[in-house]
């Protein structure tokens, strides 16, 4: 069998019909949605080891850059922070919390290896390229048999990335739970969104795992990769825009699919971040408020103090809130349903100054 050589276009030197168009979408196609999915650092088995869209966001290190517009706040030891690790943010992005009545529990469970898991995925994607291999091949392709050549060079250097970036967060873990990093904490972190979520976790995990970036230890192979990850980016995009029409629509189809699958976290499990850091998620149902997570995380005056400080509670100069606050979390403590009145403690406590009434 011949292989067909893609005639020039009078519009597009050199390339095929579309061509161009391959050139300008793919470096762009779900980028921004690529980096929030694979940075989080959660496993995806249907998308990790199968072509994806954008794959220079590795190369770039793009999918490791963090994100800003958070505050984690340490209110055990005093401590606030707006620079947090990128897989972190990432995270937080990704998932579905209530606007302030999630508590998070971090802990260190190592999990058990799932040979038989990894196995099936590693069958599945070889069946998936050997499929567009040979796809390539029966029609007579030879750019689109090479483009998908290009294309596992950019699946291994992923995988090479990631598995880097989650060593070194487990070497993280590893490190949070020695000697006085192993005290307990009570944090709380503020979204971009404007959600806020209770966290319990260790000084350890706050210090190691949140404030400190997984990056890959060996720096040397890793801008090896990121070079290799950039030379298989480019040669597939050129590649393909070469290729023939039918073999560009079978690629971009495939890797639109498992792109679709990332992004929307088929098959990932949240509570699973590398090998040993696993969460525990709580929604305390009812009516939300932020003076309602302030009762679940039980501070002290010192605590509150530092709340005040942080801008994170009212002034003490405002006695409204701060008498409605006193008596709603003393009253929750002993009765749980009182967790959903504070809005109407609130609206009650402003219109007795405003000379009306209101019962609750």
């Amino acid at each position: 069998m011949e292989f067909l050589y893609p005639t020039a276009s009078p519009t597009a030197p050199g390339f095929s019909n579309g061509g161009y168009l391959i050139l300008g979408l793919i470096p762009l196609l779900g980028a921004a949605s690529l980096q929030q999915a694979f940075g989080r650092l959660v496993h995806s088995p249907f998308a990790e080891f199968f072509p994806t869209l954008a794959d220079y966001i590795f190369a770039s290190n793009a999918f490791a850059e963090p994100i800003p517009g958070f505050a984690l706040y340490n209110i055990t030891e005093g401590v606030r922070a707006t620079e947090l690790s990128a897989w972190f943010t990432r995270w937080l992005l990704s998932q579905n919390f209530t606007n302030s009545s999630t508590c998070l529990h971090f802990e260190d469970a190592p999990a058990r290896p799932h040979y038989l898991g990894r196995s099936c995925t590693l069958i599945a994607s070889i069946l998936v390229y050997g499929y567009l291999s040979a796809f390539a091949f029966h029609v007579g392709d030879f750019y689109g048999y090479f483009s998908v050549s290009a294309l596992i060079v950019c699946m291994l250097v992923r995988q090479s990335i990631l598995r880097a970036c989650r060593d070194s967060l487990n070497e993280h873990m590893e490190n949070a739970g020695k000697g006085s990093q192993a005290q307990s904490a009570k944090l709380f972190v503020t979204l971009p969104t404007g959600q806020a979520v209770a966290i319990e976790a260790t000084r350890g995990i706050f210090v190691q795992c949140f404030l400190t970036e997984a990056k890959p230890t060996g720096r040397k192979l890793h801008l090896l990769m990121r070079g290799l990850g950039w030379l298989a980016f480019a040669s597939h995009v050129v590649l393909l825009a070469l290729a023939t029409e039918p073999m560009q629509l079978v690629s971009i189809s495939t890797m639109v699919l498992f792109s679709v699958l990332a992004i929307h976290r088929v098959g990932c499990n949240e509570h699973r971040i590398g090998n040993r850091l696993y969460v525990t998620r709580y929604d305390f149902p009812g009516i939300e408020s932020r003076a309602k997570a302030y009762v679940m995380l039980d501070l002290d005056e010192i605590e509150e103090q530092d709340m005040v400080a942080w801008f994170v509670m009212p002034r003490r100069s405002n006695t409204i809130w701060w008498d409605t606050y006193k008596t709603f979390k003393a009253e929750a403590k002993s009765e749980p349903a009182v967790l959903n009145t504070w809005g109407q403690r609130l609206d009650a406590a402003y219109a007795l100054l405003e000379g009306g009434e209101i019962t609750i």
